[in-house]
């Protein structure tokens, strides 16, 4: 057989041969398929945390202000699908785990993990049909303004403005030592703290240590007459009572 022909055909058999070759890698790669929460992908996973993170930091009254906005994580989703290596990414870490993010805050950890502890596991990443690890970076966005506006609620009100001025200024027509100026030498501040209950109710707390025991007396009275004056503040659309001082100057005649 000619050289020529013998070169030509060893040349096209190496290549079928290739050909073949890559054919049967791309058919014997397993099957992968990624980690499912609720049948659905990573995105109802974190509302589902995020939603369960904010009813744990309103039940234990986590300060909002204490929780931070923004959080980056990373987990690892593991083969009888719980979430483990659970760490915080933020401009403190190196490579591919910074993000340019404050760190988390203690009370923001404490609230994402016990919301975490208290989720359904989820349907494992599998590679040729057999459960596998799969590794997850998360975006958490809390509702940070959202939980202070329940935690706040509605406001303490008087005689339906707030009560700085319009207690202050109702206070003043009613107490006797106004009406009649002059009528003693005691000077200073008084402060009598004082709540209002849900249904509206005056309970008296305490009074400040002042020298003239009528004018105590006096504003006390006058706090006892406000009842039924004030619409007490609302959390979720809820009455609770709430606090209040009450602070008088007296300067003696």
């Amino acid at each position: 057989m000619n050289l020529k022909i013998r070169i030509s055909i060893l040349a096209a058999l190496l290549l079928s041969g290739g050909v073949v070759t890559a054919q049967q890698t791309e058919a014997s790669a397993p099957e992968q398929t990624p980690p499912l929460f609720q049948g659905t992908a990573p995105q109802r996973f974190i509302v589902r945390l995020v939603s369960e993170a904010e009813q744990i930091a309103l039940a234990e009254e986590v300060k909002a202000a204490d929780l931070s906005p923004v959080v980056y994580v990373r987990t690892v989703i593991d083969t009888t699908g719980r979430p483990t290596a659970w760490r915080y990414m933020d401009r403190t870490c190196q490579g591919r785990d910074f993000r340019d993010v404050e760190p988390a805050t203690e009370a923001t950890r404490r609230v994402l993990e016990q919301a975490l502890d208290s989720l359904e596991a989820w349907t494992p990443a599998t590679r040729g049909g057999r459960p596998c690890e799969a590794e997850l970076g998360l975006q958490l966005r809390l509702p940070v303004e959202k939980i202070a506006r329940k935690q706040d609620g509605d406001p303490l009100l008087f005689m339906g403005e707030t009560p700085d001025k319009s207690f202050h200024q109702w206070a003043r027509t009613h107490m006797r030592y106004f009406a009649n100026a002059g009528s003693s030498k005691a000077e200073g501040q008084l402060v009598v703290r004082f709540r209002v209950e849900s249904d509206g109710r005056i309970t008296i707390l305490e009074a400040s240590d002042f020298p003239d025991q009528k004018l105590v007396r006096d504003v006390v009275r006058v706090i006892r007459k406000s009842e039924g004056k004030w619409t007490p503040r609302r959390i979720d659309g809820k009455p609770v009572a709430s606090e209040y001082s009450y602070r008088v100057y007296y300067t003696g005649s």
